[in-house]
């Protein structure tokens, strides 16, 4: 008899997570911007996270690119130290601030990853996806500035939502399918390696974390700083938690990503084919 799936509930929590959400509760707490908090200071306490976990995603990159063969003249940004990054040099005098940018010292950039926060429920309609079309005209704007300067960087996306996004509704698609599907409907359709579609990410994701000690039906709780990460290519259930097996770590979907870009430039090593063999003279 094959054992029983891990629960939400027994994940314990991620403590580069956790790391990151007491940097964003420092000014004020995610539990009392849910509750009382007015639109800056949600925003305020996503900007906050987000900075967090760039710096969090930074080393799972660079740790990605070395394990991988990734070549040695790549440098990953934001660095170690805690202060905000310059934005990127991007061509023809643009610069834009990226969450996590892996640049060439030579060559520009190489990859931007995108993070994009649903963190807090629309108070009328109760549900995380209310600024879905927002976070996605930012992202598009800035695919379209990348794609124009730098044609050959990839750009991933991932969007982070608390966990009860996943059971915020009653009918139709929760706000994490919705937002999953949402993604999948922009990222690139073909095989690492082959001609892209400019207009389309290289890859997405959604990030479901615990901000706070959670409760969910049944008498579960699931530990503050819980995270499992959604690929686009996963289909999620119309509503619910998705089950743990269907997701990954942080560590794995980033991987997998810098294994896309890897093989998109022809850096990963082939499994050379043998030669037609030549005829007796």
């Amino acid at each position: 008899m094959s054992p029983d799936p891990v629960r939400w509930s027994a994940l314990m929590p991620d403590a580069r997570l956790v790391s990151a959400l007491d940097q964003a509760d420092a000014v004020q707490s995610y539990e009392w911007c849910n509750a009382n908090g007015k639109v800056d200071d949600k925003r305020n306490w996503s900007n906050r996270f987000a900075d967090a976990c760039a710096y969090l995603a930074a080393p799972i990159v660079r740790q990605g690119l070395g394990s991988l063969g990734a070549p040695s003249d790549l440098v990953v940004l934001p660095t170690t130290g805690g202060t905000a990054e310059p934005p990127v040099l991007l061509g023809e005098g643009s610069r834009k601030r990226i969450d996590v940018a892996v640049v060439h010292r030579l060559g520009g950039l190489r990859i931007d990853l995108s993070f994009k926060g649903l963190n807090f429920r629309d108070k009328k309609g109760d549900h995380y996806d209310k600024n879905l079309t927002g976070r996605t005209y930012e992202l598009e704007d800035e695919l379209r500035q990348v794609r124009r300067l730098q044609p050959s960087a990839f750009v991933f996306a991932l969007y982070w939502m608390p966990l009860l996004g996943a059971t915020d509704k009653t009918s139709g698609e929760s706000s994490f399918a919705r937002t999953l599907m949402h993604l999948r409907a922009r990222v690139h359709r073909g095989a690492p390696g082959t001609a892209r579609d400019p207009g389309r990410l290289d890859g997405a994701g959604v990030a479901l974390y615990a901000p706070d000690e959670t409760p969910i039906p049944g008498g579960e709780t699931v530990a503050r700083g819980a995270l499992r990460c959604a690929d686009v290519h996963v289909d999620p259930p119309r509503r619910g938690r998705p089950r743990i097996e269907l997701t990954g770590s942080l560590d794995e979907l980033i991987h997998d990503w810098v294994r896309v870009y890897l093989e998109g430039v022809g850096a990963a090593a082939p499994d050379w084919a043998e030669a037609e063999p030549e005829l007796p003279e």
